[in-house]
């Protein structure tokens, strides 16, 4: 499974959707023939468990998953693979030190410090998080509680902030351009 790992971080570091995309396919893959609906069941369970296992494996260097490598190059497609497949919600809240080193103190001769990320955190611009917003208003559409809690509780959004955006550019494009019935 190693190889596989290697090619998992390499196409989430170079923003790879397709590869990640069919890796989650093949692990999923339902065995063709006649077979019971249990049998399938089955077969997909162990499918899971194993994109599972894939995206919540870490790097020996750094503890970083493939969804912070995803996060720290701006992959927000890559980003979305992950979250959306079986198991994306436990990468979550797991926590890197993938470029994190604290070095605030220059003079002194202590060693830097590591500080340990999710890869919310880990995300270089607004925009990228953004990517964990806009994911989060399709789960609410879907009324997916489990991973809604999982984003809240390690991402740090704010529901209202989420719910309020669409209706403020509404009402900024409306001021803008005779939004509405003035007297």
């Amino acid at each position: 499974m190693d190889n596989e790992l290697d090619i998992i971080f390499q196409a989430c570091e170079h923003g790879r959707t397709d590869i990640i995309q069919s890796c989650i396919d093949v692990s999923r893959t339902n065995h063709q023939g006649q077979i019971s609906h249990q049998q399938q069941n089955i077969i997909m369970n162990k499918g899971n468990q194993k994109i599972k296992t894939m995206l919540t494996s870490k790097r020996e260097v750094d503890d970083a998953t493939p969804l912070h490598i995803a996060c720290l190059h701006g992959h927000r497609d890559v980003i979305r693979a992950i979250l959306n497949a079986p198991g994306g919600d436990a990468c979550l809240s797991m926590k890197s030190s993938i470029n994190t080193i604290n070095t605030s103190n220059s003079n002194s001769n202590d060693a830097a410090t590591l500080t340990l990320r999710t890869p919310y955190e880990v995300c270089k611009t607004n925009i990228d998080r953004d990517t964990f917003g806009i994911f989060l208003f399709e789960q609410i559409l879907k009324a997916d509680v489990e991973m809604i809690n999982a984003l809240f509780t390690n991402t740090g959004m704010r529901l209202n902030s989420y719910i309020h955006y669409p209706s403020a550019s509404a009402s900024a494009a409306g001021a803008g351009g005779g939004g509405g019935d003035k007297d």
